[in-house]
């Protein structure tokens, strides 16, 4: 089995930034009639008032209530497509992992209304994954932690030393899923790391992975 991580991984993050620190300010800045950039600046303090710890921290619906932009939460979302884009590599090596019998999941802690908009777009790229999970949407668990690992296996079925992970974050894609036996590798698109258990881009994953 093969778990992937998204932001970063599949998708760029370029589509998540702008909804965060491009449309909510520039939504706040027409509802209250404020200048774009003293929306930008309370947007940010507000962002900054809440510990990352913290779940709501990642959640759309928290900080769309919070500003009092609820209602334009689909106009806002749907103002994404135009900026959501996939990595050149992904559905060549999707498609070779799923010819090969290997099963493949989304593990993530990007909030799911992101991933849905990307497969609102990629729609021919969902059915290659048999589940998506993502521990701020699912579980209000505010990081990829042991216990979201541990509770992802345990829905899988699995053992954790017959799932591949791969993603982009060296804490919470490769040392915590590592010390629980699963096979990460660190994905650094930047080449910049070099080590055998880091990859440049994903396609490296399928020697890895089909190797025997």
């Amino acid at each position: 089995m093969v778990s992937l991580d998204f932001a970063g991984t599949i998708a760029p993050k370029d589509f998540i930034d702008y909804f965060w620190l491009t449309l909510i300010p520039k939504f706040y800045s027409l509802k209250y009639g404020v200048g774009i950039e003293e929306a930008y600046r309370y947007v940010i303090s507000e962002y900054e008032s809440v510990s990352t710890d913290d779940v709501n921290w990642y959640l759309p619906n928290y900080w769309l209530e919070r500003f009092g932009l609820i209602e334009y939460r689909d106009v806002m979302l749907s103002m994404l497509n135009d900026y959501v884009t996939v990595y050149s590599e992904v559905p060549t090596v999707l498609t070779k992992l799923r010819e090969n019998g290997i099963e493949i999941v989304i593990v993530s802690n990007t909030a799911i209304e992101f991933i849905d908009v990307f497969f609102n777009k990629y729609g021919e790229l969902r059915k290659f994954f048999s589940k998506v999970y993502s521990c701020v949407s699912h579980f209000g668990i505010p990081r990829k932690s042991k216990e979201f690992y541990l509770r992802v296996i345990e829905d899988l079925g699995v053992k954790p030393s017959n799932v591949v992970h791969v993603g982009d974050d060296v804490v919470y894609d490769f040392e915590v899923p590592r010390s629980l036996g699963i096979k990460a590798y660190l994905l650094d698109r930047s080449g910049k790391r070099k080590s055998p258990l880091t990859i440049s881009s994903l396609t490296e994953l399928l020697d890895l992975v089909l190797k025997k």
